[in-house]
């Protein structure tokens, strides 16, 4: 758990927007595979805190330097939405409470080109709907808000 920390801190720091899009990018890539490992880490000591931090790092990575069409970097807007699908799937209870942060950006992001970032979204939307279900959200969930604005962007793919 000590070495997992360690990790998280290190890459949470190259997550910043100061660093290159090259730096930022792995930095991400080892985000998304330390969300699998990080079960303890985030549940321990204040997880609230670290998990805010992480959960809002990765929604930076979503929304850094947007144009019209979408992220300037768009592979790292891509790791930035699987890192947030990943919080959906695995550490819910983190990433629940900043979902009127989140859903906005991933919404968007299914309109932005290239199809590799509204296909990390679509997937998130997916994650979202099979975490709803199962708990049995049906009638106040984040993928029903939604849908009015979901729909329409998906028939424009």
């Amino acid at each position: 758990s000590d070495a997992i920390d360690v990790m998280l801190g290190t890459v949470l720091d190259c997550l910043q927007a100061a660093e290159t899009v090259p730096v930022r990018r792995a930095a991400a890539e080892a985000l998304f595979h330390l969300l699998g490992h990080s079960r303890e880490a985030l549940s321990s000591a204040d997880p609230a805190s670290r998990g805010t931090h992480i959960v809002r790092a990765a929604i930076s990575l979503c929304r850094t330097n947007l144009t019209n069409d979408g992220p300037e970097h768009p592979e790292v807007a891509a790791v930035g939405l699987r890192c947030i699908g990943r919080f959906v799937s695995e550490h819910f209870a983190i990433i629940g409470p900043h979902l009127s942060s989140v859903c906005p950006v991933v919404l968007a992001a299914v309109r932005w080109v290239p199809q590799l970032v509204a296909v990390q979204a679509l997937e998130f939307w997916t994650s979202l709907a099979n975490h709803e279900i199962s708990n049995q959200v049906y009638d106040d969930g984040a993928v029903r808000e939604a849908a009015t604005l979901l729909v329409p962007a998906l028939l424009e793919l």
